[in-house]
């Protein structure tokens, strides 16, 4: 719900299969989510640590991120919070060190941090030197993480590799313009590491979850018109839908999509493939 027509016209139609806690695949694995303080990265950690997956939690606000913490442990899970710069290569090496030492080796990466950015037509954004700071957060975050991440993943052939876009890649909405851009170079970089991912075992997406109520979402709505269309006419998700598409995607259901962006459609999922 709320995708731009243009990316609901070119979907390709997949089916889930439900998720079977009782024999799901990654109990006891690592999974690591950036920006997992709040919003959907929180929403992740929760239900994955739920199914028995290690999560481990990643961001800049040790508050909410120890909140968090504190949450899964009540919830009877097993999680840790890491505070980490996702803009800063040698802080997310050391956190993807500690990870690894405290917690053992990541199966799965959700890239899930990023800013809005600047709300301001990109040539203002661009004047305003915002533009650097989306682009870093949100594109050479998810490289840093994805490159280091990865190389231990290559090293053991398996894991997966799940980066949060946006449909606004397709949408474009000009408030958005430099957090449109950072997204676009997210999926890009998802079809780019794809062939090297499939010949060491390893898989790797780019996911518009849906437009869901969120921190960020909230900050949005009376400023970018699209946004506040979507839930002023009741088009928004579910963040149990999701929730629900990520843990598909993690499970290993969905591999054979290995370099598609990937998007929520009415009880379904979707790949988009033309037109970017």
């Amino acid at each position: 719900m709320g995708e731009p027509q243009e990316l609901r016209d070119s979907m390709k139609t997949v089916v889930p299969a439900p998720i079977d806690a009782s024999d799901f695949c990654l109990h006891g694995k690592v999974v690591f989510i950036t920006g997992g303080g709040s919003g959907l990265g929180k929403a992740y950690a929760q239900a994955m640590a739920k199914l028995g997956m290690k999560v481990a939690i990643a961001g800049r606000d040790p508050r909410k991120l120890h909140d968090v913490e504190r949450l899964i442990h009540y919830e009877g899970g097993e999680g840790r919070a890491f505070v980490m710069d996702v803009g800063d290569f040698d802080s997310v090496r050391k956190t993807v060190e500690s990870i690894e030492t405290c917690m053992g080796p990541i199966e799965v990466l959700i890239n899930n941090a990023a800013t809005e950015g600047p709300v301001m037509p990109w040539w203002q954004a661009v004047n305003s030197g915002e533009w650097e700071k989306t682009l870093l957060i949100n594109y050479e975050g998810t490289l840093y993480c994805t490159a280091l991440v990865s190389e231990r993943m290559h090293l053991r052939n398996r894991g997966r590799v799940v980066n949060i876009a946006s449909s606004t890649v397709v949408s474009r909405p000009e408030p958005l313009a430099i957090y449109a851009y950072s997204k676009w170079k997210v999926v890009q970089l998802t079809r780019q590491l794809a062939k090297g991912f499939r010949e060491s075992g390893l898989s790797i997406f780019a996911v518009h979850p849906g437009t869901i109520w969120t921190p960020m979402t909230e900050r949005l709505k009376d400023k970018v018109p699209t946004i506040k269309h979507i839930f002023d006419t009741h088009q928004d998700a579910k963040e149990e839908s999701a929730v629900e598409l990520i843990l598909y995607l993690a499970s290993g259901a969905a591999d054979h999509l290995s370099g598609e962006f990937i998007c929520r459609k009415e009880g379904t999922i979707v790949n988009f493939k033309e037109g970017l």
